[in-house]
């Protein structure tokens, strides 16, 4: 009964989630969100490597910033329309997904973080230096906004919607897909690699499969910041965005279905509370960070099961009781 409950809610739930920008008016908040929307995408994908299989990249700016700008120039360069750019999106993410995966999976963890860190380094330096291509400092600009059977989407509330609708769709997707088998193959693959290998499962391929995934969410994303935010510049696909995508991740909760969904509006809104602090909004917001990390290594997702595991013993506690 309680499973037919929650297959019920969640698509309710889903279809609300999409209708809520409709019932916003400040501009601010829709824009907010939206940023947050498109982090929200990265950090799912993410979440599927770090939290699943347990490995480290630090070049999911980089990935985000290739998609962005190889689908904002063909927008604003060859007139390609913004639907038909999401297939090159989708060949950027699969590219670079499989490519450098096939690359460096083979390696340690560290090897890995390192490697992808130098992926998003060298990313942001041709972003800025290949001016005949990217127009370097100066960015690219002017990109044509999205239509829909004749719609335009320009407006805030329109963007949201659009973010939001990609959100809920990945999210989905995303869900069905880790509690599949192949969901349990990357657990396993995460918890003891030799015993995962005893068992037949291909522990590289399985992590190849999720460096893919997150790849290709990125991609995904950089393909939605480019169409509907219309500029591009490339100071901000830097090493400090990687960052935050994988604080999403752990401050939500790593290797769990809701907690980049926290993640994400923890840390977006945290730095926009912290915002008046100037030079020293980083140093506090490192500080919390840190002593969440150290509070509750599981993440806020973790900290919310126990409470509802805790209030769901007290209420059969109750019950008993009133029952004798």
């Amino acid at each position: 009964m309680n499973r037919k409950i929650n297959n019920l809610s969640l698509p309710v739930v889903s279809l609300l989630v999409i209708l809520f920008p409709l019932l916003l008016n400040s501009y601010y908040t829709m824009r907010i969100l939206s940023t947050l929307g498109i982090y929200l995408i990265i950090a799912m994908g993410l979440n599927v490597l770090l939290g699943f299989t347990g490995l480290v990249s630090i070049g999911q700016a980089g990935i985000f910033g290739i998609s962005a700008y190889v689908c904002g120039i063909l927008m604003e360069r060859a007139g390609v329309n913004f639907w038909f750019a999401f297939f090159f999106a989708m060949a950027v993410g699969l590219l670079v997904g499989l490519g450098l995966g096939a690359i460096t999976l083979k390696l340690e963890s560290g090897y890995l973080a390192i490697t992808t860190l130098g992926l998003c380094l060298m990313v942001k330096n041709i972003l800025q230096n290949w001016d005949s291509m990217t127009n370097g400092f100066e960015g690219v600009i002017g990109i044509p906004k999205p239509s829909i059977f004749g719609y335009v989407i320009k407006s805030q509330k329109a963007v949201l919607v659009t973010i939001t609708i990609f959100v809920v769709i990945i999210f989905w997707m995303l869900r069905f897909f880790l509690k599949s088998k192949y969901g349990r193959k990357l657990r396993a693959s995460r918890d003891n690699e030799i015993a995962a290998s005893m068992m037949g499962i291909n522990v590289v391929s399985t992590r190849l499969l999720a460096f893919t995934i997150a790849s290709v969410t990125a991609a995904i994303a950089g393909w939605l910041y480019a169409g509907l935010y219309g500029a591009l510049f490339p100071d901000f696909f830097s090493m400090d965005l990687s960052v935050l995508f994988m604080c999403i991740v752990i401050v939500g909760g790593q290797g769990t279905i809701w907690g980049p969904i926290i993640g994400s509006f923890v840390v977006v809104y945290g730095k926009e509370l912290l915002g008046s602090l100037g030079e020293g909004q980083m140093l506090v917001y490192g500080i919390i960070l840190v002593l969440l990390c150290v509070v509750q290594p599981s993440g806020l997702a973790g900290l919310f099961e126990k409470g509802f595991a805790r209030l769901r013993e007290i209420t059969l506690k109750k019950g008993e009781e009133n029952a004798r």
